[in-house]
């Protein structure tokens, strides 16, 4: 029996029933459960579909035969900054599949294209991003640079759980380089920025970056310390994630109790009426 294989790409089926920006992100966020389950290829293919979908400049980016609860057209920085989303996207997922050269070429197209835009947050994330990027290939020097654009900005802007994740990704950078003065200080750093904020993901961060480094230089007593602070903060943090999808839970049976109570009022309401 032979097989007929109808192969149609999504953007034709779509086009009549969702607007580009819900298919942008779509796939973004397609793209996003793929990097979280370590699918490098998915991950990839998703983020260069969701960019080929912001960068096409169709107008308009919102279908006209959709209603958004948002009363305006989107701007053209509205525009551009899912671009970014989308850019700083495919560059991570290059990066995750090993394709260091690639990420390193869209990071500095966006740069170039946000020091002048004022977004100097998403100019961090850039720096930040390219920082890890160069950590990978061993350039630990320009790495270090990058990192250090970042925390500037970061520190301007008071985003505590920012500059103590560049420290963490500073300290994981000179450990490699064997550094191991810088990783403990820097260490050290991040942990004071985390407790202020009660960044648990920082702090096991650098709990475990410091827990390697005293193994490595055979202080097992502060290994050891350290080690024991990070599994304590990796429980807080599973803790949290427990409850968290226990009210989503709770909350789930909530409205299914509220939407069955109110069939059964309109239904009783229906048989009284007739």
């Amino acid at each position: 029996m032979t097989q007929h294989i109808i192969n149609i790409e999504p953007q034709f089926l779509y086009q009549k029933n969702i607007s580009l920006f819900d298919d942008f992100y779509a796939n973004y966020e397609l793209s996003k459960s793929a990097e979280y389950l370590s699918k490098k290829q998915e991950h990839l293919t998703y983020a260069l579909r969701a960019d080929s979908i912001v960068n096409s400049n169709k107008t308009p980016l919102f279908n006209a035969n959709l209603v958004y609860t948002f009363k305006t057209k989107p701007t053209n920085e509205f525009v551009d900054s899912l671009k970014g989303i989308s850019l700083l996207n495919v560059s991570t997922a290059y990066r995750k599949s090993g394709n260091y050269s690639k990420a390193i070429e869209l990071l500095n197209l966006g740069i170039s294209k946000k020091v002048s835009s004022g977004d100097q947050f998403g100019l961090a994330e850039l720096y930040l991003n390219k920082g890890l990027t160069l950590t990978l290939m061993q350039k630990f020097g320009e790495a270090t640079a990058e990192l250090l654009y970042a925390l500037k900005i970061y520190t301007d802007l008071s985003d505590y759980a920012k500059i103590s994740e560049t420290y963490n990704l500073l300290a994981k950078n000179n450990y490699l380089n064997q550094e191991f003065g810088r990783v403990i200080e820097q260490c050290g750093k991040s942990i004071e920025y985390a407790k202020q904020v009660n960044d648990l993901n920082n702090l096991a961060g650098a709990y475990v970056i410091l827990s390697e480094t005293y193994a490595l230089n055979n202080d097992y007593a502060n290994s050891q310390k350290y080690y024991k602070l990070y599994i304590s903060a990796k429980e807080s943090i599973e803790k949290q994630i427990e409850q968290t999808h226990a009210g989503f839970s709770k909350k789930q049976i909530e409205n299914k109790s509220i939407a069955s109570k109110s069939r059964v009022r309109y239904y009783r309401k229906r048989a009284q009426r007739t």
